[in-house]
């Protein structure tokens, strides 16, 4: 049995809270849940959504609390996430230039703080 939080909840589940030789199907029809949605939690192919925790809890006891398996499920998608981060592209909100008009910046030209930023703006050379 192993308390590591990057571990998919489904397979604590499986390892620390399931009571050992209890089959798939006996858990499934004690929680009152289908016995294909439990196996692909217990596999690490499904997501723990707060129902299923909770019925989990109610069946367990106190030692599977439903917050702490729903903070392990958060911790591992965080990490899922993170490790993907890389494969994860999109575009950068920058707003349109085309909106502005000369009055506008004949406007912002006017304030104290464009006296600072204006000479970053204009070409030298």
């Amino acid at each position: 049995m192993t308390s590591d939080p990057l571990l998919h909840p489904g397979i604590y589940i499986k390892q620390s809270i399931l009571p050992p030789g209890l089959t798939v199907k006996e858990a499934a029809k004690l929680i009152g849940v289908g016995r294909p949605a439990l196996s692909n939690l217990l596999n690490g192919n499904a997501s723990l959504s707060p129902a299923m925790a909770m019925r989990i809890e109610k069946a367990f006891g106190a030692k599977a609390k439903s917050e702490e398996l729903l903070r392990r499920q958060a911790d591992y998608d965080k990490s899922q996430t993170g490790a993907r981060a890389h494969e994860i592209a999109v575009r950068t909100y920058a707003r349109s230039l085309m909106n502005i008009k000369a009055q506008h910046i004949a406007d912002w030209s006017q304030k104290e703080e464009a006296r600072s930023l204006l000479a970053a703006l204009l070409p030298f050379g």
